[in-house]
């Protein structure tokens, strides 16, 4: 359907079809037909036309932009309220000397982890059988030691004796009715 076919332009009843398909994006067209008292083919022939189209594009962008700057900010004021009220906790804690090293050490380290810093925990390595390249991160001592280790199964490789020659001593044994010399 053309822009022309819509001769009064987008009026209330598609609006208010642009809403329900924001709110239920996977309603079947038989469930907006029902909804809408209309026949599927004309839902298809409403929401497959150029300006109905358009105004979708736009209003989905908006609603999914609200959406996600609703749900970021909500997230970003939480953490700011969590953070608040574990600084207070712990400056109260640390003013009357109640707070313990492993509390310390608790908060110390939750904080540097999420600035990225301190131990991170070793990963689980799961290697399959493929051509694709799987980087294995280990801090530096695990490194060495597996180095070293490498280094003393070389050691002993090298240091290994060499088998014992065998040498074989016959007897040559006559079969029943041969002569021995």
């Amino acid at each position: 359907m053309s822009s022309t076919q819509l001769k009064n332009g987008v009026r209330a009843w598609h609006e208010e079809l642009l809403e329900f398909l924001l709110v239920n994006p996977r309603a079947s067209l038989t469930e907006i037909s029902l909804y809408f008292n209309a026949t599927p083919s004309w839902i298809s022939i409403v929401k497959n036309s150029d300006a109905f189209r358009e105004l979708w594009a736009k209003r989905r962008g908006e609603h999914f932009n609200r959406v996600s700057i609703n749900v970021s900010d909500r997230i970003t004021a939480l953490a700011e309220v969590t953070v608040d009220a574990l600084t207070v906790k712990m400056e109260n804690a640390i003013a009357s000397d109640t707070a313990t090293i492993d509390q310390l050490k608790e908060v110390g380290d939750m904080a540097l982890k999420a600035l990225g810093f301190g131990v991170k925990g070793l990963a689980n390595v799961n290697i399959h059988n493929s051509n694709a390249t799987q980087n294995v991160f280990v801090d530096k001592n695990t490194l060495e030691r597996a180095r070293e280790a490498r280094r003393m199964m070389q050691k002993e490789e090298t240091l290994t004796v060499s088998p014992p020659k065998i040498t074989l001593e016959t007897e040559y044994i006559p079969l029943e009715g041969e002569e021995s010399d």
